[in-house]
């Protein structure tokens, strides 16, 4: 290993001892098998503070039986390496804390709530981390009038899933919010690593941006020049000087060109789903330590489910109703006590939730699915929905 390789690492035990005093440092243990070879894992996400700043890091050691560093993750070759592998290190960069009149976080989002979560319920955008890095948004501002919260998914994606809340207590001082959330194209979550808008799993060349369908399956793209029997019928398809050794002599030329459709195109298609929120509240009691709510929210998705088993039929998103909820947090603990009601079915409470972007689309066989059109299979619902939870971080700081 380089020798700034080996200063940098140093660095960053002395930043993790560092933060360690200050009890904002994770860490984890573990093994893992990277290309047939067992591996030990150390990972660290020390908090660095910065005046009112804080800047996460994502540090990661693989070790072998003989004491050898993994050096794919500490890569110091070359000055692009170099880049690469300091903002890879990066896990995100904060300003304030939720809540503080203003706060904001960029890069990895691993828990995002709007309001009391009827819409946006635990969303995280690092479910594949770190395989798929997104550099997302989570932000509120608070005054005296109002206040507004809202997250965007990734920037990478050119605001892709976004979402808004904007709370006032309008009457007698009861707090009244309204949220939306819109995914402009549930599609962007499928892969696509050349960049060429076609997805991965739909793309016969998910390496090369210039070509995409290979009708026959022989290698060249249909688009290829080099190609001359597109549908690999054995006939050629044009008569002109590219095909080598052509002499002029007729030859057959098809007429008949059987061509595999055009698969999907995310910069030209699109699938949005969108919806929107009420909820108010009345605050029983607001301390340092505790606090108990009682709210009520009401939503509607916007979009259109499949029903189960006849993928050619559609019926309209619906509406879910909290009539009455009740939200407490004691310390580190919290608990949520409901009454939902799906009146015509096609609803989900917490739809962007924290396994949304591994659920937010699919392809099962020939047929792409996002998780909006697999809503038909919810029907008409009533119950009563209970939650608890520790806040373990918060606990043990």
């Amino acid at each position: 290993m380089s020798k700034s390789a080996i200063i940098f690492i140093y660095t960053c035990f002395t930043i993790v001892l560092f933060a360690q005093a200050e009890r904002s440092v994770q860490g984890a243990f573990g093994a893992v098998t990277i290309d047939g070879k067992v591996w030990n894992q150390i990972a660290l996400r020390p908090v660095i503070p910065i005046w009112k700043f804080g800047v996460a890091l994502d540090l990661v050691f693989y070790i072998d039986a003989d004491g050898n560093i993994h050096k794919d993750e500490w890569d110091f070759s070359d000055g692009e390496a170099i880049k690469n592998t300091l903002i890879d290190k990066i896990y995100y960069i904060r300003f304030g804390f939720p809540n503080d009149p203003l706060y904001f976080k960029v890069g990895s989002l691993d828990y995002v709530k709007l309001g009391y979560g009827i819409l946006v319920n635990g969303y995280s955008n690092t479910i594949e981390y770190p395989q798929v890095r997104k550099v997302g948004l989570d932000f509120s501002v608070k005054r005296n009038l109002f206040s507004v919260q809202g997250f965007v998914n990734d920037f990478k994606e050119n605001l892709g899933l976004t979402g808004i809340r904007v709370q006032t207590p309008v009457l007698a001082g009861i707090p009244i919010g309204v949220s939306a959330v819109m995914d402009r194209n549930q599609y962007l979550g499928l892969k696509d690593r050349d960049g060429d808008g076609r997805p991965n799993l739909v793309d016969d060349f998910p390496d090369d941006a210039n070509w995409w369908l290979d009708t026959d399956y022989d290698g060249f793209a249909d688009s290829d020049p080099l190609e001359l029997d597109i549908d690999g019928d054995g006939i050629t398809d044009t008569l002109d000087s590219s095909i080598p050794g052509w002499t002029g002599e007729t030859t057959p030329l098809d007429m008949h060109i059987i061509k595999r459709s055009e698969p999907l195109n995310v910069k030209e298609e699109s699938d949005p789903i969108l919806s929107i929120a009420f909820d108010i509240s009345y605050p029983v009691v607001t301390e340092q330590n505790m606090s108990i709510a009682i709210y009520a929210q009401i939503a509607k998705m916007f979009g259109e489910a499949n029903y189960p088993g006849n993928p050619d039929s559609t019926v309209s998103l619906g509406s879910g109703i909290i009539p009455v909820g009740v939200a407490a947090k004691f310390g580190p603990a919290y608990f949520n006590l409901e009454y939902r009601i799906i009146p015509k079915g096609n609803f989900e409470f917490g739809y962007w939730n924290q396994t949304y972007e591994v659920e937010r689309v699919s392809i099962e066989g020939s047929l792409i699915k996002t998780k909006e059109s697999k809503l038909g299979r919810f029907g008409k619902q009533k119950g009563i929905y209970a939650n608890f939870g520790v806040d373990l971080l918060n606990l043990l700081g």
